[in-house]
């Protein structure tokens, strides 16, 4: 699983990490996922907070499986278990954001989100709109530049970048020369013809990111690579957390990203 689901209409709560909280998310889940799927009976929540983003990891029953297996006298019979699989919630509180992780149907992770909120951070949500939580259509800027601060030690590229025509289905994907990955922003003038398909009539709706970060005390060397896509998904939170900071660093910087305004406000927690 790479695509995390972002929303950033959560209030401003601290998340109950407590067994209480975990084991009452745990319930939860486990109606949720009977009712809609007929599996989930048992459900076990682990929680962990790092860097400022609580995770919530919970682990339910899937549907039973059988296997041909051999048994201690070494005849084939099958066998029968019940495997778990993962639901990954993300919430940040700085952000009022939270990300969702599962193989789930939309439908059902939007209840799941809405079952994390009453769980855990005692709050009902609202009917999400999915609005944008990246905003890819600023790197069309002919002068858009991959700047980070010298400190960092970090230098930024990208790979794949698909524009999606705003009228039609039509897409196109630009790769730039390895050698050259920072003419990828001159490149969509090459592609497009400005009388008829201007930068106005394009969206960028993908892009691979690749941020390369040099060795520093207690970091060692190495690149991640992830993909984020229009509106709201993000494979970024798989990386480790000091990355995933720097990243969103640099994201907000650059108008990648912005939380979105919130009437909560901090003194309502």
């Amino acid at each position: 699983m790479t695509w995390w689901r972002r929303r950033d209409d959560l209030p401003h709560r601290h998340s109950d990490m407590s067994d209480e909280g975990r084991a009452r998310l745990a319930r939860a889940l486990s109606e949720l996922l009977l009712r809609e799927q007929g599996r989930g009976r048992i459900c076990t929540v682990e929680a962990l907070d790092r860097r400022g983003t609580v995770y919530f990891i919970a682990y339910s029953d899937d549907y039973l499986q059988s296997v041909n297996a051999h048994h201690d006298d070494h005849r084939i019979a099958p066998r029968t278990f019940r495997p778990t699989f993962s639901i990954v919630f993300a919430f940040c509180p700085a952000d009022v954001s939270l990300e969702l992780i599962a193989k789930l149907p939309p439908r059902i992770k939007t209840l799941a989100e809405g079952v994390f909120a009453r769980s855990v951070l005692d709050q009902e949500l609202g009917e999400w709109k999915p609005d944008a939580s990246y905003e890819l259509n600023v790197l069309k800027d002919g002068d858009f530049t991959l700047e980070t601060d010298p400190q960092d030690d970090v230098v930024v590229h990208i790979r794949p970048l698909r524009l999606s025509m705003k009228n039609c289905g039509r897409q196109i994907t630009l790769r730039a020369d390895p050698q050259w990955p920072c003419v990828i922003f001159r490149m969509i003038d090459d592609v497009l013809d400005k009388e008829h398909v201007p930068r106005s009539a394009v969206n960028v709706t993908l892009v691979t990111f690749c941020f390369e970060f040099g060795a520093r005390a207690g970091r060692r060397a190495g690149s991640v690579t992830f993909d984020v896509a229009h509106p709201n998904s993000c494979g970024l939170r798989n990386q480790s957390p000091d990355r995933v900071e720097i990243v969103m660093k640099y994201f907000r910087r650059w108008g990648i990203y912005a939380a979105r305004p919130t009437d909560d406000s901090p003194s309502a927690a």
